[in-house]
């Protein structure tokens, strides 16, 4: 996935969503550009910092380096605060329709030795629905 080396700290908190676990949840802006249909897939989060629009734009990328969209610029303060400006960040991608509407969600994670079993818990949760 592309992921940086290092361990980060895991923060362990229910997301109020039954059982999920992880350390943030953000909205995916301009997905339906990029996505036609629902899906549940890993991922990672890819600073842009020459993005001609807004340096600090954050692009999603799925597990096989396709982009999805972009973390909402109304969230990018959230999740530089929550992941200190870290590139590729590990994610699980949610989409999915509401009202007719495509949506697209991110979940972040923190990587250390038990993160990758909430990793795989948190998709296994969304490919249940």
């Amino acid at each position: 996935m592309n992921l940086p080396e290092g361990e980060f700290t895991y923060n362990k908190a229910a997301s109020g969503y039954g059982d999920y676990y992880y350390n943030g949840r953000y909205q995916i802006a301009g997905i339906a550009r990029y996505v036609t249909a629902p899906f549940v897939a890993f991922g990672y989060a890819r600073l842009e910092p020459d993005n001609q629009f807004n340096s600090k734009a954050v692009a999603i990328y799925t597990d096989s380096d396709d982009k999805i969209g972009y973390i909402s610029e109304k969230e990018l303060s959230k999740f530089y605060a929550e992941t200190g400006g870290v590139d590729n960040i590990p994610l699980v991608i949610e989409a999915h329709y509401y009202n007719g509407k495509l949506y697209g969600w991110l979940y972040t994670f923190s990587r250390n030795k038990e993160e990758y079993h909430y990793l795989v818990n948190q998709f296994l949760k969304l490919t249940e629905e």
